[in-house]
Formats: C-alpha cells, structure tokens, sequence
C-alpha cells in the first residue's frame, strides 16, 4: 500500500493485492470526511473522491469478500476507520484512554496528525 499526502485532506491510495499477483494496482483517492469524536466515537471516516476503474469493481465486491480488515466499515463511499478495533487488534486499547483529541489533516506530501492528551500524575 502507497498513501500519498494531498493539500486539502487528500490521500492518494493505492494497493497492491497480494493474490492473484497479476491484479493491477488498485488506485483511490480519499477526502477525510469527519475527525475522531473521542471518547465518544473514535472513528476516522473519509469519502471515496474517486476511483479507477479497477476500484469501481472491487468496491462492491468488498460487501461479498471478507477483504476489508475488521476496523475498516464501508458504506457506500464512506469508509470508517474504527480507531479502537484497530488499537484492540494490537493490545493497545489503553492508549485511547490517555488521548483527548485526535486530528488528522493533510497538507501537500505531508499527514499532519494533531494530538491533545493527558498522562495522569502517580
């Protein structure tokens, strides 16, 4: 997988599946829609901008296909980045606790990831 940075909160995507190894590169582009609301909602959700006509077909063939992992939910052209599933996946949920807020922007060639969080004194 390649992401490339975007001025605007942008990201260029594209993967490469593993298998069949002759599939060509699947290319997106992605428009962050709506921030994590923690703790609340820690979800990332970005709109599907466009599409190459290779993703146009695996889109919905995702529905049928387990090929998303599970902190990744799409519905329609919204993906949802499920920012606790993923950190549970890796036994980090606890770091969730220490995070106030979370904002990811773009600016061009660079992921800006702002972070407000508090370390209880002990």
């Amino acid at each position: 997988m390649d992401i490339r940075a975007e001025a605007g909160n942008v990201l260029l995507v594209s993967v490469r599946l593993r298998s069949p190894a002759w599939l060509p590169r699947i290319k997106l582009k992605l428009g962050i829609e709506r921030q994590p609301d923690l703790p609340r909602s820690p979800v990332l959700v970005v709109r599907l901008l466009s599409q190459g006509a290779l993703a146009a077909l695996a889109g919905p063939a995702t529905r049928f296909l387990d090929v998303l992992p599970p902190w990744i939910h799409m519905d329609g052209d919204l993906l949802s980045l499920d920012l606790a599933r993923l950190l549970r996946e890796y036994d980090a949920i606890d770091l969730l606790s220490y995070v106030q807020r979370l904002d990811i922007t773009t600016r061009k060639g660079s992921l800006v990831v702002a972070i407000d969080a508090h370390v209880p004194t002990v």
